[in-house]
């Protein structure tokens, strides 16, 4: 049992070395798959980022300020005061006694 080179003495040393590496290799492929299930997350998270949710489209045109309008408005108001305080310069002319 112990003498010989076919012997399961001689065999254990190999044996405890392939057991090892069994270790090794199991704990090296949790800390793959650890990984790549990480990946597989980021790579998910990525996607929802990417993804449309409306396509684009035209812009709206601008309700305000409505720049020309406003102008002719107060245009308006100036001419209306400026006929106003023409209309009463007339009409105090009109009535004033003449020297």
């Amino acid at each position: 049992m112990v003498g010989n080179t076919g012997a399961i003495a001689a065999k254990m040393g190999a044996y405890e070395n392939l057991l090892a590496e069994q270790e090794f290799a199991t704990q090296n492929m949790t800390v793959a798959s650890a990984a790549l299930e990480a990946a597989r997350a980021d790579a998910q998270k990525q996607q929802f980022y990417l993804e449309r949710v409306v396509e684009p489209s035209r812009p709206d045109i601008a309700l305000y300020p409505k720049r020309l309008i406003s102008i002719l408005t107060v245009a308006g108001a100036a001419f209306c005061l400026y006929l106003i305080g023409w209309m009463l310069v007339v009409g105090i002319l009109e009535h004033a006694p003449e020297d």
